[in-house]
């Protein structure tokens, strides 16, 4: 009989310490339970600042992409400009300054202005009001050369 008391005792304290280590066990958990959500928070936050962040960078990737198409289209503007400017021939007015030992002749004689010497009186006449005698023109005065 004695025998069997000890043996019982042993089961009922064994069944106390089981009882304890389940509840340990549901605290450990009810605690790690508590630590996950903080941390989702937590995590919820980084992913909320990281997508703003994300969101902002596209924002600026968008802006930088029509600066670009922007731009390419000024210089698309530009080059289609100097082709149309390369295009006048004809109605092209330049100007030329008269430097020492010049005449209209030798002006007009020149490869970049007509290339021929007859052409003198197109000068003149463009010039009228800055040339009183055609005999007579001087050093730094700037002529219209009409094409």
């Amino acid at each position: 009989m004695r025998y069997l008391a000890l043996v019982l005792a042993l089961v009922l304290l064994s069944g106390c310490a089981t009882m304890k280590t389940l509840k340990q066990m549901q605290l450990e958990r009810d605690k790690a339970i508590k630590e996950t959500k903080v941390l989702k928070k937590v995590l919820d936050s980084q992913i909320k600042a990281k997508d703003n962040t994300i969101g902002g960078l596209q924002t600026k990737i968008e802006s930088g992409a029509r600066r670009e198409r922007k731009y390419i289209a000024q210089i698309n503007d530009l080059i289609s400009a100097r082709a149309d400017a390369s295009r006048v021939k004809d109605t092209q007015i330049r100007s030329y300054v008269v430097v020492k030992g010049d005449c209209l002749w030798n002006i007009a004689k020149k490869k970049i202005i007509y290339g021929d010497p007859w052409e003198w009186p197109k000068i003149y006449m463009a010039n009228e009001d800055k040339i009183i005698d055609p005999h007579w023109i001087y050093p730094e005065q700037r002529f219209l050369i009409p094409r």
